[in-house]
């Protein structure tokens, strides 16, 4: 993995980019970002071996902004281990994750959110838009208001479903990452692209001893064709990744707690994947019947009583 640049000392914030042959996007991200009112900030850009434009259009970048960081992957390694390295390499007191195609919804977003960031939390959780089609629509699922949790709470409420188990929306300490690489495990060999999310806030938040909820809308998370769940639901091929992904993932987040609603979770994804595919029944039969035949021993009842399969 190669390293380009690191300028900021000591930023705020670092805003910690994934970028596998993401072109269209990079220069309408940065723009967002570069706007922001507060300045004080790094953009960490981790390009996971793309072979478009994508890493030319941010060494270019680098050369117009001072506060960029640029790291290589030699070969795709997939989105778990690029937010991984991206959070391992900055240098803020808070990681924000943010997408290539994502934007900030106004340019003072980053001070509203500082602003509110007084306690000095291990988590801070702000509200995001999701854009379909041009519109946006407030996500409230698991949206915070003013949520003040600490120490196995945090973990309670990620595994049963009342806190969001997705990295968007959250400035989270970086020091936390170093724990969460420790706990890769069989994960560290693994290409995984999908259900990283759920992995990387229940092994960031086993740590985290506090974690508050900020009233503030400032994310702008848009639901784009080209995305990494972009064409997911007529894609046999991605679905059959997406599902797979998610098995390895589950079964690591299990050995890892032990904890029975891992399982409950597990069938949200299956459940997902399930009602969003258009797939033909046969293909997503198969594909779930693969996966759960090795992850549980009553597949055929869940199945039946979860999936809807007969």
């Amino acid at each position: 993995m190669l390293s380009f640049a690191s300028i900021l000392l000591q930023p705020r914030f670092s805003l910690v980019i994934p970028v596998y042959n993401q072109q269209k996007h990079l220069l309408n991200v940065v723009a967002s970002i570069q706007q922001q009112t507060f300045k004080n900030f790094e953009i960490v850009f981790v390009d996971d071996g793309s072979t478009d434009e994508s890493l030319q259009i941010i060494l270019g970048l680098s050369q117009k902004y001072d506060n960029i960081v640029i790291l290589k992957h030699e070969k795709n390694l997939g989105t778990l281990h690029t937010r991984t390295d991206g959070a391992l390499s900055a240098n803020g007191e808070y990681v924000i994750q943010f997408d290539p195609d994502d934007r900030f919804t106004t340019n003072d977003a980053l001070q509203l959110i500082d602003e509110k960031m007084h306690e000095l939390y291990d988590i801070y959780h702000f509200k995001e838009n999701r854009i379909y089609n041009g519109e946006a629509y407030e996500f409230t699922w698991q949206n915070p208001k003013d949520v003040y949790l600490h120490n196995e709470q945090i973990l309670d409420r990620v595994l049963n479903g009342k806190l969001s188990y997705t990295v968007h929306g959250k400035a989270i300490k970086r020091g936390l990452y170093t724990s969460l690489k420790n706990m890769l495990g069989p994960l560290e060999s693994q290409h995984i692209i999908y259900s990283e999310d759920f992995f990387m806030i229940m092994g960031l938040s086993i740590n985290a001893k506090s974690y508050k909820g900020l009233n503030v809308v400032a994310y702008d998370y848009y639901m784009n064709t080209d995305s990494v769940m972009g064409d997911i639901e007529t894609s046999l091929n991605k679905s059959i990744k997406y599902i797979t992904d998610s098995n390895i993932i589950y079964q690591q987040c299990y050995r890892l707690t032990n904890s029975s609603m891992i399982f409950d979770r597990y069938l949200d994804v299956i459940w997902f994947f399930n009602q969003q595919t258009k797939l033909n029944y046969e293909d997503k039969f198969q594909i779930c019947q693969l996966v759960l035949k090795e992850y549980v021993k009553d597949y055929e009842r869940v199945m039946h009583e979860t999936c809807g399969f007969k």
